[in-house]
């Protein structure tokens, strides 16, 4: 039976929280980072430090059992009293300070509308002692960041709704499909090409997002794999690969001839990117100015 509770056993209801919002063993593996013989080992731990079973998963499906029903809400009851803790104790103290962590996706600062620099700028322009961390992280590890409660928030596109998480709108990013200047396809101006020829001669998957890119090709192949604008950029540059970057991201090198897009017209998406912040979570004042001074930033940005 659980007596006194311990970082140890926090964790382990994390990861149960996580399980419950993300519907099941299988999703919760691609936002926690481990696997899923990990993530069963983790709930069996809890259900023996509790006496009670918590779930069941077969062919009908992942189910929480009557027991199950009940931690998940303890559960969030108590992350939700332990946020609000800290947050009326700075509140009190009518201070900004303690620590602030953003995560943010790499090689988004070249977009004109990006805020998170003109939002720093505002909240220090107040009187404070934070201490602000960022984090360059995957689209994955920044919505599990601010699940668990390591990141304070996160800018980030959303790949999968998160239960959860909340998401407010900040800005959109034009991607196109792009080769680099001694790709077979970089002088073929003249013509339209095939998705199939385009396909053939090699794409850049990404190796954070399942199948990111199937809109286009279907089941082609992925060649390479990036986990990163940068290393796109860099089997882009190559000349045997072809792959989506950020427009603004890439016209360095549009602008000095090494990269083209090919088939803009219909090989184009623009992802939403959002500030994530988690439900149900009291934001301390340092965070919850924060907030402010981003949307504020943003809007601005859009004028």
């Amino acid at each position: 039976m659980l007596g006194r509770v311990s970082d140890a056993d926090l964790r382990l209801l994390r990861v149960f929280s996580a399980v419950v919002e993300c519907g099941g063993f299988a999703a919760a593996q691609a936002l926690l980072n481990v696997s899923e013989s990990t993530i069963s080992t983790h709930m069996h731990d809890l259900e023996t430090r509790l006496g009670l079973r918590l779930c069941q998963r077969g062919r009908g499906g992942f189910r929480l059992t009557e027991d199950g029903e009940a931690v998940f809400k303890a559960a969030s009851d108590l992350f939700g009293s332990l946020d609000r803790f800290q947050g009326q104790i700075a509140t009190r103290k009518r201070q900004l300070n303690g620590p602030l962590i953003i995560g943010m996706p790499d090689n988004i600062i070249t977009h004109p509308e990006f805020p998170l620099s003109a939002a720093i700028d505002r909240f220090y322009g107040r009187d404070n002692a934070v201490h602000i961390t960022v984090e360059v992280l995957t689209p994955r590890d920044l919505e599990r960041g601010v699940l668990d409660g390591r990141l304070h928030l996160a800018i980030t596109p959303r790949h999968q709704r998160v239960a959860g998480l909340r998401y407010e709108k900040l800005l959109s990013e034009p991607n196109y499909f792009y080769c680099g200047r001694k790709h077979p396809l970089f002088a073929q101006m003249k013509r339209k090409l095939s998705l199939d020829e385009i396909a053939a001669a090699g794409l850049v998957g990404r190796g954070y997002i399942s199948n990111f890119d199937q809109r286009f090709f279907k089941d082609a192949p992925h060649h390479a794999t990036a986990y990163s604008m940068e290393a796109s950029a860099v089997l882009i540059l190559s000349g045997r690969f072809g792959g989506f970057l950020p427009s603004t991201y890439a016209q360095r090198w549009v602008a000095a001839g090494e990269m083209r897009a090919l088939r803009p017209d219909i090989l184009s998406y623009a992802p939403d990117f959002f500030m994530v912040t988690r439900k149900g979570a009291e934001p301390g004042l340092a965070a919850k100015t924060f907030y402010s001074d981003l949307r504020a930033s943003a809007a601005e940005k859009k004028k």
